[in-house]
């Protein structure tokens, strides 16, 4: 029998269903674990305007969630920030935007002194991996400095908008803030923040020649708003006449990466009340920030310009992923069958014998 079909005595003992245990379980377990850090990883932000592409990838791994152009961050001091991404390993530098107008919708209502959510753009032309963040404080592995426009830092209670050139004799930049004294805070008479309400900050040139003349800053909500502007005669504490035209060669560069952080800590710098009685306000742990609808407004007559190449759809390649861990299950359970067939047949054998 042996001679005719071969020794299928090992066979047996491979098919028994103990044995098969432990294969099986490691199998489900890095199917799991490879669909969790492949394919649930990345969530598709919609981006209005912003030309090729319009969609953006954005890593979902620290909690964050995306539906649409709906972007909502959890409570994380972890750096580097979320970042929009072409794919995995390619950051998603946005067009020039001198003459334009970035605007968003954004809803603060849960969170609270000691909290910040920023939405900004920092010096990052060389960036090429995470390591390489940097902004007006400094890089994830080094003490070099970037430029950096903070479009946001907000919570319920204060809303800035900053410029930071990227130089210690600079710091804190310059900049606009609005508290509950103006009109911004919870159930205030302007812009109530227990609602949602719109942010448009635009980057204006006088186009003689094309450099940033100032950036102004408008918050709307209801038919209500406030206003206010970033202009070189403002800025002149900062040791420089033409602070905001500095900025110019950054708005142009193309070399941005659009980027969001919900973070925690003293900001009292911000809101003036995230510390009561020498004790630091704890931003709630469980809080979230929600961002929408990113739009890039053309004011003047600028060419819409991408250095991007569109990513695939993301369809296509969740379906080449979902379709290799098909064929590589199937094939596994094919194998069993034929391994199942091979000890019934030793078994007919056996029994004819």
């Amino acid at each position: 029998i042996n001679a005719e079909y071969g020794d299928l005595s090992s066979l047996s003992h491979f098919f028994n269903p103990l044995t098969m245990s432990l294969p099986w379980c490691m199998l489900l377990f890095l199917v799991f674990i490879f669909s969790r850090s492949v394919c649930l990883t990345v969530g598709q932000l919609t981006l209005n305007n912003f030309g090729n592409p319009s969609q953006v990838q954005i890593d979902t791994s620290r909690g964050a969630t995306v539906t649409g152009s709906v972007l909502e961050l959890p409570l994380d001091n972890n750096l580097p920030p979320i970042m929009t991404l072409i794919d995995q390993n390619t950051y998603y530098r946005i067009p020039q935007f001198l003459g334009r107008t970035i605007k968003f919708e954004v809803d603060l209502s849960k969170t609270a002194c000691g909290c910040n959510a920023a939405v900004y753009f920092a010096g990052l032309s060389s960036i090429t991996s995470p390591n390489d963040y940097c902004d007006s404080l400094g890089g994830v592995t080094g003490d070099e400095l970037c430029q950096e426009i903070d479009l946001m830092e907000a919570n319920a209670y204060a809303f800035q908008t900053t410029l930071h050139c990227g130089e210690k004799g600079c710091q804190p930049g310059c900049g606009i803030n609005w508290k509950s004294s103006s009109g911004y805070g919870p159930s205030q008479s302007t812009i109530n923040t227990l609602k949602p309400f719109t942010v448009e900050v635009t980057f204006d040139t006088n186009l003689t020649p094309a450099t940033l003349y100032y950036t102004s800053v408008r918050l709307t909500q209801e038919g209500k708003s406030l206003s206010h502007s970033i202009t070189n005669g403002g800025c002149t504490y900062t040791g420089s006449k033409t602070y905001v035209s500095s900025f110019t060669e950054m708005v142009k560069s193309q070399s941005m990466v659009l980027s969001f952080r919900y973070w925690s800590g003293d900001m009292s710098w911000l809101d003036q009340c995230s510390v009561v009685d020498s004790r630091q306000v704890q931003c709630p742990a469980a809080s979230t920030v929600k961002i929408s609808n990113i739009e890039l407004v053309s004011n003047v007559s600028v060419s819409l310009v991408s250095d991007t190449t569109p990513p695939p759809p993301p369809s296509v390649f969740l379906f080449s992923l979902y379709f290799w861990i098909v064929i590589g299950v199937a094939a596994f359970i094919l194998l069993l069958i034929i391994i199942a067939i091979a000890v019934v047949i030793k078994r007919k054998v056996s029994e004819r014998v």
